[in-house]
């Protein structure tokens, strides 16, 4: 019950299906944004951002995917900050 008070006082987003805290995803997607960018060498204004999971009970994201300038990244929520989930050292390319 405590949590729902605490809850009903946040504001909240949807995004791709989750409802998040409004002003840590807005936080949240910036931080990931800049970063992919920076990854990709692809203006911030052509990155399109996806939630691809949030921590359980929450309204936090976990896993942020990135799509643009032709590649796809995903993004791991840690302690650590944000950081890039990738088993290669090049971006993927996507056929669009």
């Amino acid at each position: 019950m405590r949590w729902a008070l605490l809850l009903a006082g946040c504001a909240t987003v949807q995004v791709g299906g989750f409802t998040l805290g409004k002003g840590r995803w807005e936080s949240d997607a910036a931080v990931v944004r800049k970063r992919a960018a920076w990854e990709l060498k692809c203006p911030e204004s052509d990155l399109d951002l996806t939630v691809l999971a949030v921590y359980s009970g929450t309204i936090t994201a976990q896993q942020v995917g990135v799509r643009g300038c032709g590649h796809q990244l995903v993004y791991v929520n840690s302690v650590d900050g944000w950081l890039l989930n990738a088993s290669e050292a090049q971006p993927k390319t996507v056929d669009r």
